[in-house]
């Protein structure tokens, strides 16, 4: 697979915070095949290994190819991570609202910050 963002679902959740529940990474990667690779093998994120060792299924949930880096840091800076998952969204996680479906920046036009203006990309 081309380079692109990933998105990986585990369930069950690894218990994080209090009553919090990790369920989800979110990367970057130029080959998406290896670097899951690298996951499930323990050599990648240490929140995987973790859940890994947990016991935890780890499947992709979704995957946006031809982005970059940048679009993979918008998607994390929402912290919305079970609206972009739609397994989550399937299975009730989000707690009725809706798969989040946000674009790569360039195919859409650009807004000015506050003024809600608009002018072609």
């Amino acid at each position: 697979m081309s380079c692109g963002v990933y998105l990986l679902h585990f369930e069950p959740g690894l218990p994080v915070t209090g009553n919090r529940v990790a369920r989800h990474y979110l990367g970057w990667a130029a080959d998406v095949d290896a670097r899951l690779a690298q996951h499930l093998s323990g050599h990648g994120s240490p929140l995987l290994a973790a859940a890994v060792r947990a016991g935890a299924t780890v499947s992709l949930a979704r995957t946006w190819t031809d982005t970059d880096r940048s679009f993979e840091r918008r998607l994390k800076n929402r912290h919305e991570a079970p609206r972009l998952c739609p397994l989550c969204v399937e299975c009730g996680h989000t707690r009725g609202r809706g798969l989040l479906t946000p674009a790569p920046r360039g195919r859409r036009q650009r807004r000015v910050a506050r003024s809600g203006l608009t002018w072609p990309a």
